[in-house]
């Protein structure tokens, strides 16, 4: 498992693969299965696959806009700023994303607004924190410029995130640990600075592997290499401070590590967020009472009877007219009178 996200089923979805190109699939051409099944080979839904060319990550797209961009990060460092409308018109068998040196390859891909703060953390738990502002925006082929700059040589960057100034900054290893620091720690610095620690990485914690902005609505579903997967609600992980080594956050097996963790906001069916049930009772709390009909509003009101009255109203003219032709077609009594006096004079 490389990723995990969650997405619409008209939404786009962009691949980009170790050769630094992008291919893009609606998300309804990929067939929907069950929590065990296998799924379908990527190379079955993306034949123009070139030799040695693999899907480094993925990222769900609604609609390809100019008022968005694209930031890269690749693991040396690198990082790119690309308006999103260059990549609307994709070919079958792909166009290119980003140019890539010799060795290094994608690690994210978020999508932005332009007025964002860009977050990048490294395995050995520094991250940088800088303005987006700082990077200006490039052509489709480009390489991109520095974003953070490393202490030590086997250090590489494995997480970039864009962040606001609400909430707070979670760390996950890849032992299992992790934690959450308010964002404020962490001060701002400029591009291609060393950054600053976000979490102590020992033999306990490993390497880090997720650092991503969250707050209390979010839930983390993490998966781990042997395929094993928890979601656990955010709120449940307490903030520490920015240089500590965090908490247990899932039980892995001999050998097992975390692999991918993606966060998700619980929704009920009708769109409204989901009622947290009682710790004690397991169930919602009862002071919001079921939706009832008003008292106010009597059964025996005759609204039906307003759309009819209109239907008679011209019906009345129509009637009125017909005796009014009989009257004129059949003699009045008089008229009889008259014409039987007038025979009499005559005989």
């Amino acid at each position: 498992v490389v990723d995990c996200f969650i997405t619409h089923s008209h939404d786009y979805l962009m691949f980009f693969t170790n050769h630094g190109r992008v291919y893009w699939l609606k998300a309804y051409k990929i067939p929907e299965a069950d929590r065990h099944a296998k799924g379908k080979a990527i190379i079955n839904l993306l034949p123009r696959l070139e030799e040695g060319e693999k899907v480094e990550t993925a990222l769900p797209i609604h609609e390809f806009d100019d008022k968005h961009y694209l930031i890269f990060a690749t693991k040396q460092g690198t990082i790119k700023k690309t308006e999103l409308t260059q990549y609307s018109n994709i070919r079958v068998n792909g166009i290119r994303a980003i140019n890539l040196d010799e060795g290094d390859e994608l690690i994210n891909i978020e999508l932005s607004d332009g007025n964002r703060t860009i977050m990048i953390a490294t395995a050995h738990g520094q991250a940088c924190r800088f303005s987006e502002k700082e990077i200006r925006p490039m052509g489709r082929v480009t390489t991109g410029v520095i974003g953070i700059r490393f202490s030590d040589k086997d250090d590489h960057v494995v997480a970039m995130t864009v962040t606001d100034m609400t909430g707070s900054l979670l760390t996950i290893t890849e032992n299992g640990f992790g934690k959450r620091s308010p964002i404020d720690e962490y001060r701002f610095t400029h591009r291609g600075s060393h950054g600053v620690r976000t979490i102590v990485t020992n033999e306990r914690n490993g390497n880090v592997v997720f650092v991503s902005q969250v707050t209390d609505d979010n839930d983390l579903i993490i998966t781990t290499e042997q395929g094993m997967t928890v979601r656990i609600p955010v709120r449940d992980i307490r903030e520490q401070g920015r240089n500590t080594m965090g908490v247990r956050i899932m039980r892995l097996n001999d050998g097992d590590k975390v692999v991918s963790v993606t966060k998700t906001v619980a929704i009920a069916e009708n769109g409204q967020p989901i009622i947290p049930c009682a710790p004690e009772t397991g169930v919602p709390p009862a002071s919001i009472p079921p939706p009832q009909p008003s008292p106010e509003i009597p059964p025996d009101i005759p609204e039906p009877e307003e759309p009819e009255e209109p239907d008679e109203e011209p019906d009345e003219p129509d009637e009125k007219p017909e005796p009014e032709s009989e009257k004129k077609k059949q003699p009045t009594p008089r008229s009889k009178a008259r014409k039987k006096t007038s025979g009499k004079k005559t005989k």
